[in-house]
C-alpha cells in the first residue's frame, strides 16, 4: 500500500507574507473611486428622501391631512325644509311641492367658445329663456353715461311725458280746485293747497281704498291712486300700477311750498333721476346692468335698431347675462319649476351638456288659498342680493 503524501505545515506568521496581494492597478483604483462615489450618492439620496418624508409627516402632517380632506369634501349649503301649515280644521294653508330646477356652473362649461355656445343654446331653447336689454358700462365712453341713461330711459319708456292742461277740476269734498295734467296719456288731478295743514285735513277724509271721501261714496271713472306730500294732493285715475307707482315716487319728493309748475317739473325730471339711480346702483353691484327683462320679439327688434346710437347697450339672452355676470365657481339658478318633460329631455342629454345641473328635489312653497295667502301668513319672498345691497335699504351705519 502506497504511502500518502503529507501536506506540509504552513505557519500563520509566514502565511500572510507569502500570499501578499500584488499592488492594485490604475484601472482598479479608478473603479474603486467610482463605487465609493456611487454608494455615497445613493446613501445621500435616501438620506434626503428620509428627511423629506420625516418633515412632511412630523412638521407638515396636519396641513397635508387637511388638504387631503378638502379634496374629497365639497361644501354645499342646504336650505332648511319649511314646515307645512294647517288651520284649525286641518286644512292645508302652506305646503311644499317638489319641482325640477336647472342650474349652471360656469366653471364647468366648455372652454371652447363654440362648444360653450352650443350648450347654452340648447338650454335656452329647452327653457324658452327670453332676451334682455343689457348695459355694459365698460363700453361706454367717458362722459357719455348721462346720455346713455337718457336715451335708454326714452327707448324703454322709463320717462314720464307730462302735459299741463287748462282744465280745472272741482270736487265738493276738496277745499281747493285742482288742475288736470296728462301723464303718459293718463289723467292726473293735481290739488295745490296754501299750506301743509290744509292738505292734511283733506287727505284725512279719504278712505284707504279711495272709494269714500268725507263719509260719502265716490264713483270714479277708473281706479283712483292717491298721492300726497307737502302741500300737494294728487289723484291718478289709471289701472297701470307701474305708472301710478312712478307718479307716487315723484310726488313724495315735493316740498311744503310747491306750485303747479314745480309739480310738472318734478314729474318730468324725477323719472329720469330714478332711472339713473337704478343704473348707478346696479353698476356698484354687477358687471353688467340689466335694463329690461323678457323682451318681446318686437321690443328686441326695436332695441337692436337703436343699438348703434347708444354705446354699451346690447340685446342678449338672459342666460348669457347670468353666465357673464356670475362667478366662475358659483352655481347659477337658471329656472325653478321646470316641467317634468323638459327636465327629462335635458337629463337624457346630460352627457352633452357639461356645466348644466338638474335637481329634482327642490322644494317650492305653494299656497292652496291663493297668492294672497302668502301675505296673510306673513311671508313675501326671499330677499335678493340686489335688494340687500341697495343703499336705500341700509341704515346710517351701512348695515342692512
Amino acid at each position: 500500500m502506497a504511502r500518502r503524501k503529507r501536506i506540509p505545515y504552513d505557519p500563520p506568521h509566514l502565511r500572510s507574507k507569502r500570499k501578499r496581494r500584488p499592488p492594485a492597478s490604475a484601472e482598479q483604483m479608478q473603479m474603486t473611486r467610482r463605487m465609493f462615489l456611487s454608494r455615497g450618492a445613493v446613501v445621500g439620496a435616501f438620506t434626503l428622501l428620509a428627511g423629506r418624508l420625516g418633515y412632511m409627516q412630523l412638521l407638515e402632517g396636519e396641513r397635508y391631512r387637511t388638504e387631503a380632506a378638502e379634496n374629497i369634501r365639497e361644501v354645499e349649503t342646504l336650505k332648511p325644509t319649511r314646515g307645512v301649515m294647517y288651520d284649525r280644521k286641518k286644512r292645508e294653508l302652506a305646503v311644499n311641492r317638489e319641482t325640477w330646477e336647472v342650474r349652471i356652473l360656469p366653471g364647468e362649461l366648455p372652454e371652447d367658445d363654440a362648444a360653450q355656445r352650443e350648450v347654452l343654446d340648447q338650454v335656452i331653447n329647452a327653457l324658452n329663456i327670453p332676451d334682455a336689454l343689457v348695459l355694459d358700462p365698460r363700453d361706454v365712453p367717458d362722459g357719455a353715461m348721462a346720455t346713455v341713461n337718457a336715451r335708454t330711459a326714452q327707448l324703454l319708456g322709463k320717462t314720464l311725458t307730462v302735459e299741463k292742461t287748462d282744465q280745472t277740476i272741482l270736487h265738493p269734498f276738496f277745499r281747493v280746485p285742482g288742475q288736470l295734467v296728462r301723464v303718459n296719456g293718463q289723467d292726473l288731478q293735481v290739488f295745490v293747497y296754501q299750506d301743509v295743514n290744509a292738505r292734511k285735513s283733506d287727505s284725512a277724509r279719504i278712505s284707504a281704498d279711495g272709494t269714500m271721501i268725507a263719509g260719502e261714496v265716490v264713483e270714479w271713472p277708473a281706479t283712483p291712486r292717491f298721492a300726497s306730500n307737502g302741500n300737494v294732493l294728487t289723484v291718478m285715475l289709471t289701472d297701470d300700477s307701474r305708472l301710478g307707482a312712478r307718479v307716487e315716487r315723484a310726488i313724495s319728493t315735493l316740498g311744503d311750498q310747491s306750485t303747479m309748475d314745480s309739480v310738472v317739473k318734478t314729474l318730468s325730471e324725477d323719472a329720469l333721476q330714478a332711472w339713473t339711480d337704478y343704473i348707478e346702483t346696479e353698476m356698484g353691484i354687477n358687471f353688467l346692468v340689466r335694463l329690461e327683462d323678457e323682451l318681446t320679439t318686437d321690443q328686441a327688434a326695436l332695441c337692436r335698431a337703436h343699438l348703434n346710437e347708444i354705446p354699451g347697450v346690447k340685446v342678449m339672452n338672459q342666460l348669457d347675462y347670468m353666465v357673464e355676470n356670475g362667478r366662475y365657481l358659483e352655481r347659477i339658478v337658471v329656472k325653478t319649476g321646470v316641467p317634468r318633460e323638459t327636465a327629462l329631455k335635458l337629463e337624457a342629454n346630460k352627457l352633452y351638456l357639461p356645466g348644466v345641473e338638474l335637481e329634482d328635489g327642490v322644494l317650492v312653497r305653494r299656497y292652496p288659498g291663493g297668492d294672497a295667502m302668502s301675505h296673510i301668513l306673513g311671508y313675501v319672498g326671499q330677499i335678493s342680493q340686489r335688494e340687500l345691497d341697495n343703499p336705500r335699504n341700509l341704515d346710517v351705519f351701512g348695515d342692512p
